[in-house]
């Protein structure tokens, strides 16, 4: 839409209804309607960036940066009510979260975070921070699989134990044959 700076935006979420939101730099989090039109779902701030979402039946989790403080931010949204912002001091900016169907919240990005983010303060999951996390999807079976640069895949079980996985990749050489790759 016209009254929306695509420069700012980081990412997008598809809801249920069919409305998209956008969301990103100074806080952005923008409903675009089924006709094109825009409205705000949060007040702007232009502190935060949100780089990060996960849309949940009841909740968005939103997570991102305060970047005047350069202190990650973990945000939640339930509905009819403004995202309530938590920092999350210590860590590197964290670009992906899930609520896993225990309840759990993981959170994981650069610089290899991985993080469980409960009623008290944050607390890293251990694994060999090899490379940058990008994404994190919860399984029905009370997991996470978490993705990252490298081609690092990490599972992450119910029990909040994080295990990098192999990784089986192809690339096509010169002459058309496919060769295994590291």
């Amino acid at each position: 839409p016209p009254a929306v700076d695509l420069n700012a935006i980081q990412g997008v979420l598809a809801t249920p209804a069919g409305e998209v939101v956008l969301y990103g730099e100074r806080g952005a989090v923008i409903g675009v309607g089924l006709a094109g039109t825009t409205h705000p779902w949060a007040p702007p701030d232009p502190d935060v960036t949100w780089l990060g979402a996960s849309l949940q039946p009841n909740e968005i989790i939103f997570v991102g940066e305060n970047v005047k403080r350069h202190v990650s931010l973990l945000g939640l949204m339930f509905p009819g009510q403004p995202i309530s912002q938590r920092p999350v001091e210590g860590f590197g900016r964290l670009l992906a979260a899930a609520r896993l169907p225990s309840g759990n919240l993981l959170a994981c990005g650069e610089t290899g975070e991985l993080v469980h983010l409960g009623a008290g303060p944050p607390v890293p999951i251990s694994w060999g921070r090899t490379g940058h996390l990008l994404a994190i999807a919860a399984s029905p079976d009370g997991s996470a699989h978490v993705v990252g640069s490298g081609g690092h895949a990490l599972l992450v079980s119910p029990q909040l134990e994080a295990k990098l996985e192999p990784v089986q990749t192809t690339r096509e050489d010169r002459g058309g044959d496919e060769v295994g790759a590291d």
